[in-house]
């Protein structure tokens, strides 16, 4: 363990267990500090006169690969801080919580530098912007973490603070936003400060109780938009005042903390319908009702039938969108047909789901004048009828998170290589290139001990495919025959 500036060695930093509040071990004179089987949890560095941070992960990465690592903390003897002083209605705090602080900079940008590139971390030492940029990735982390004190180092982040206040920590000096809030979200106060040392006086946060406003999201025939993204903005705040929610089944959203008075701007977003811009001169008190104008839809129909054997099969719930939320529901007659409305040019994810039926994923998307898919096909999940059906192989598995908890509910994709087959995108992303989606891409999800079970109908390349937008992926081959494990992490 260093010091990010002199690169001394730092005695008495301690290692501490985030999940359990537990210190794992303390440097020696030399910096040195040996652990011997680290759970993958939150791992925390603290030296007394140092801001607190994490273990970055390419550490861990080479921790594990060298079996050591070097870490460097940077000096808060010179950082600029300033002690906020709450002041409440009546004069008494909340019974219960603390402070949520936000704390956001503002200012004019230089050309190809930051806001404040010339920060100083210690007495007479000028950084350069390449220093304060990888600082400013550590305050994100150190803001992160509580300390024994009950309060957090760093500013961009959120930050406790006891209801009396408290003080906090910049990494630099220059303008900055302050949002403050109890745990309730009932009261709220902002103030504009100029950060230039460390003897400015105490910050009076004048607490009110913050505005709620609410908005009834709907379709053109007066049904409730579930699953409606509002974001209100205030343009003409110095550092860009920000509130967002999600509308409910009835279409209802709440705004709830509002402390600018002044009208904002507010913007709606939703599947299926055309973004919604509306400037508001003034903050509404009543419940608003906006509109949404869908967008242009058309009929398809498809036949659902079971693989190989081109039985039909009736009674299959067919999931239009995300399966956990989808905007769309459907049940095929005793033909095996389902009728849909989708979007030309959007890609969809088509669920399919029927007991004795392993669940199916397929990626759909409507090209304006060309015809869609008309034949789906869905796997038996009794492992004889696979084999009477000749199906090629097996993929099972478990799934865990980061610290080897078993996942339920986690989606997973095995897409093989077959007809149409040219590269895979990730299915779970709306960002699909034109001409690079796979013919059929066969969809699961783990059950409550992290367990999967996916079957392929055709052998050669395939991709598993797993862990969300940022997915993650494994490349192998299929071969007849095959029951193939794996172990995976998100």
């Amino acid at each position: 363990m260093r010091d990010a500036i002199t690169g001394k060695a730092l005695e008495g930093g301690e290692i501490l267990d985030n999940r359990i509040n537990k210190v794992l071990g303390r440097t020696d004179k030399n910096g040195c500090l040996s652990l011997k089987g680290l759970d993958p949890g939150v791992l925390v560095i603290y030296c007394p006169g140092y801001f607190l941070s994490l273990i970055p992960e390419a550490a861990r990465e080479k921790a594990r690969k060298t079996g050591e690592a070097l870490v460097s903390l940077f000096p808060a003897s010179g950082a600029a801080f300033l002690d906020l002083k709450a002041v409440w209605p009546g004069g008494t705090p909340p019974p219960k919580g603390r402070l949520r602080i936000r704390v956001d900079r503002y200012g004019p940008s230089k050309q190809g530098e930051r806001s404040f590139p010339t920060a100083r971390f210690g007495e007479g030492t000028r950084v350069s912007p390449q220093a304060l940029r990888a600082w400013e990735q550590h305050m994100l982390l150190a803001s992160s973490v509580q300390l024994d004190e009950g309060w957090f180092l760093g500013g961009y982040g959120g930050i406790s603070l006891p209801p009396e206040g408290g003080r906090v920590y910049f990494p630099h000096r220059g303008k900055f936003l302050i949002r403050a809030r109890d745990d309730s979200g009932t009261y709220w106060a902002k103030a504009n400060v100029n950060i230039h040392g460390q003897d400015q006086s105490p910050l009076l946060l004048k607490f009110s109780k913050g505005r709620l406003l609410a908005f009834l999201i709907q379709d053109p025939q007066g049904k409730p938009v579930p699953g409606a993204r509002v974001v209100l903005t205030f343009p003409a705040e110095e550092a860009g005042g920000r509130y967002e929610n999600l509308s409910d089944e009835k279409g209802e959203v709440l705004l709830t903390g509002i402390a600018e008075t002044h009208g904002g701007r507010l913007q709606v977003l939703a599947p299926d319908f055309k973004e919604k811009r509306v400037d508001l001169p003034t903050l509404p008190k009543k419940r608003t009702a906006i509109v949404l104008e869908p967008l242009p839809s058309e009929n398809v129909s498809f036949v659902v039938q079971e693989i190989r054997s081109h039985k039909p099969l009736g009674g299959v719930e067919v999931l239009v969108g995300n399966p956990a939320h989808p905007n769309q529901k459907a049940l095929s007659d005793k033909r095996g047909r389902v009728r849909v409305r989708l979007i030309p040019g959007q890609v969809r994810i088509l669920t399919f789901r029927k007991k004795g039926y392993l669940t199916y994923g397929e990626l759909l998307e409507i090209l304006p004048g060309a015809p869609p898919p008309r034949i789906f096909e869905m796997v038996p999940s009794d492992p004889e009828k696979q084999r009477k059906l000749g199906l090629v192989a097996l993929v099972r598995g478990s799934i865990f998170d980061a610290r080897g908890k078993p996942l339920k509910g986690a989606p997973i994709y095995l897409a093989v290589e077959g007809e149409g087959f040219t590269r895979i995108s990730n299915p779970m992303s709306r960002k699909i290139v034109r001409g690079a989606i796979p013919r059929s891409v066969t969809q699961t999800v783990s059950d409550d001990k992290g367990r999967f079970l996916l079957v392929s109908a055709n052998g050669g390349k395939a991709k598993l495919i797993w862990g969300g937008e940022s997915f993650q992926q494994k490349t192998f081959v299929v071969k007849a025959g095959q029951v193939l494990h794996f172990r995976l992490t998100r």
